[in-house]
Order: structure tokens, then sequence, then C-alpha cells
């Protein structure tokens, strides 16, 4: 499979969690465990898009005040 360093992980989970999705790095899904990686990761977009709003909802709240 491909071989990303932390660092690249990290920067991939930022970019699609913010949504920029600038299309430098890219998932290929392939070999025996595809199928479950696929499920992990709309698990992970999903929760994760969920805790970006919320922590956008609760910084622009305190602005506000």
């Amino acid at each position: 499979g491909d071989e990303w360093s932390y660092l690249e992980c990290i920067y991939f989970g930022v970019i699609t969690l913010t949504t920029i999705g600038l299309g430098d790095f890219s998932l290929r899904w392939y070999g025996p465990y595809a199928e479950f990686e696929v499920l992990c990761f709309i698990f992970y977009t999903t929760i994760g898009l969920v805790v970006i709003q919320e922590l956008l909802h609760t910084f622009i709240g305190m602005i506000r005040r």
C-alpha cells in the first residue's frame, strides 16, 4: 500500500476535514481490506466533519459575545 509519513497523514486529515481537498494526496482502495478501509474513512470523515462544525460553532459563539 501507500507509505505515508505521520506528517503526511496529519496533513491529509486536516485538508480532508476542512474540506479544502487540494488533491495532492488521495487514497487508493485496493487489497483485501479495501472495503473495511472505505468504511473507516466514511466514519472518520462523518465524525470529523461534525467535530469541526461544532468547533467552528463554539468559536463563532465566543467571538459574538
